[in-house]
């Protein structure tokens, strides 16, 4: 074989080999770029309302689902979120009492309380620029982070509108939660007791205030002509725990008071099991007190109907 062609032979092969190379390294380079799956919609959040002292306290948890690096069906670890204020909070901000989040350690409050203003990494990333509140904390493998922020007054909610900040392969995006966000200060809720609703006297012949709509208690829809029947009925041996529970429910059910909102889910829960499995409708002839085995089946009627009424009592209608 002369030179030239032994010339020609070698660079071929070079060729062959350095495209070869060229092509693994490719391959190489794709096989360890990550492949998205979730995105930062994909985080668990919930929220828990409570009211104490005056004051309504949101609480949000937030769950990374499947942490990773963002390949695959892994979401990597927040690195912090932001909520858009709804116009009541963004208007009543002088409200906000503190701020504070919570990584398993116990709450850490976040000071000095942020503004409500753009947050430069979603503007960075044109994930959104305009204003939003933001927790400047993350989330570490499947340990759910806590954030809280306390307002004075009685809130209500409303949507969440929440942006997501985690790594470069998960990114920034939005979700929107129906109820898990502020909404707006609701009005302190009040009752009428049921002497309100049930006494009746002389003046009065079918009840102080006649009610304008029917009461389903227990499944089962009562009039008002059904309802005074129950409340006039015998008290001989005292009063029985059944007309106790209904009379109180009802009184609360007529002031359309929301038992969530008030905190009487417990003491509601109660009285509608015992009266839905009471065997009948309530009637003036078959009012009685709870069996022992009720008690431990549905829980205790009578203490649900004193919580009724303390709750009544503190917060009755003027």
């Amino acid at each position: 074989m002369n030179l030239r062609n032994l010339s020609l032979v070698c660079l071929i092969t070079l060729s062959f080999f350095s495209c070869k190379k060229e092509i693994n390294n490719k391959e190489s380079l794709t096989a360890n770029k990550p492949v998205p799956g979730y995105n930062c919609a994909n985080y668990n959040v919930s929220l828990a309302v409570a009211h104490e002292n005056g004051n309504t306290i949101f609480t949000w948890t937030v769950t990374n689902p499947n942490p990773g690096n963002g390949s695959g069906t892994t979401l990597q670890d927040l690195s912090h979120w932001d909520f858009v204020p709804s116009t009541c909070l963004d208007q009543n901000w002088q409200d906000v009492i503190s701020a504070s989040y919570n990584t398993g350690s116990g709450w850490v409050a976040i000071t000095p309380l942020p503004d409500i203003e753009p947050d430069p990494s979603l503007k960075k990333d044109g994930c959104y620029g305009a204003d939003v509140f933001k927790f400047d904390q993350g989330t570490s493998g499947k340990t759910p982070t806590m954030y809280q922020m306390v307002l004075d007054g009685n809130w209500g909610t409303g949507d969440l509108h929440a942006y997501f900040k985690s790594g470069t392969n998960t990114g920034c995006c939005d979700k929107v939660i129906a109820n898990a966000g502020i909404g707006c200060p609701v009005e302190e809720e009040c009752s009428f007791s049921q002497g309100y609703w049930f006494a009746n006297n002389a003046a009065h012949p079918d009840g102080v205030h006649p009610w304008n709509q029917t009461v389903t208690i227990g499944g089962y829809t009562y009039t008002n002509a059904e309802g005074l029947a129950i409340w006039n009925a015998s008290n001989a041996g005292g009063i029985k725990d059944a007309k106790k529970a209904f009379t109180q429910l009802a009184a609360i059910k007529l002031s359309g008071i929301d038992a969530n909102a008030a905190g009487l889910t417990a003491a509601v829960t109660t009285i509608e099991s015992w009266l839905a499995n009471y065997g009948a409708k309530l009637t003036a002839a078959n009012l009685r007190n709870q069996t022992a085995n009720e008690i431990t089946l549905y829980g205790n009627a009578k203490a649900a109907a004193d919580a009724i009424s303390a709750w009544i009592n503190a917060n009755h209608c003027q």
